[in-house]
């Protein structure tokens, strides 16, 4: 994979995250209750996804 594939892919997983995570914060104070199973397992995808791009960049920056 090129690098700007791989920084293009690092970028977009940092923003689903930090989108999910914001989700879940402001789904907890609307409907006090952070814990709904979707929600966890769309931010452990999240978490997942953004976890893989920064191993790949991590490769890449040992080539």
């Amino acid at each position: 994979m090129q690098m700007d594939a791989i920084e293009t892919e690092l970028e977009l997983a940092r923003e689903e995250l930090a989108f999910w995570r914001d989700f879940v914060v402001w789904w907890g104070r609307e409907r006090d209750d952070t814990s709904a199973s979707r929600l966890q397992a769309m931010l452990e995808c999240a978490e997942r996804r953004y976890a893989r791009a920064l191993r790949l960049r991590q490769m890449a920056d040992l080539h």
